[in-house]
């Protein structure tokens, strides 16, 4: 998922980067302190609606992108033919809501499925 910012959500992206470097360390914690917390920090940070209660999301980052596209539809940009947009088709989402410009699901496997 790529976002352009504003100079405001830039200076909160870098005071949420802030408060995780002057962490008391060692800060790692899989259960309350892991990538998946930084990111949903980050996204909070730009307004956007996070799942911090699904205690299975929060160590599995690509589940947790997922999720977080999926309850922030039309927030930035799914690059198509990638990862999160053939999870999002492959888990009954709808990605072609999610990206910009509704690209096709797979162009890999439909040039596959129709060689001419």
């Amino acid at each position: 998922m790529s976002l352009v910012l504003t100079d405001e959500q830039y200076a909160a992206v870098l005071a949420v980067i802030g408060k995780w470097r002057t962490l008391p360390q060692p800060s790692y914690d899989l259960h309350k302190a892991n990538c998946v917390f930084f990111v949903g920090d980050v996204a909070r940070a730009l307004g956007m609606t996070v799942d911090d209660g699904n205690a299975k999301l929060m160590s599995r980052p690509r589940s947790y992108i997922i999720n977080l596209i999926r309850q922030n539809p039309g927030v930035g940009t799914i690059t198509p033919g990638g990862r999160a947009e053939r999870a999002l088709a492959g888990n009954g989402g709808t990605a072609k809501a999610a990206t910009a410009g509704g690209s096709s699901l797979d162009p890999i496997r439909a040039a596959r499925n129709n060689p001419n």
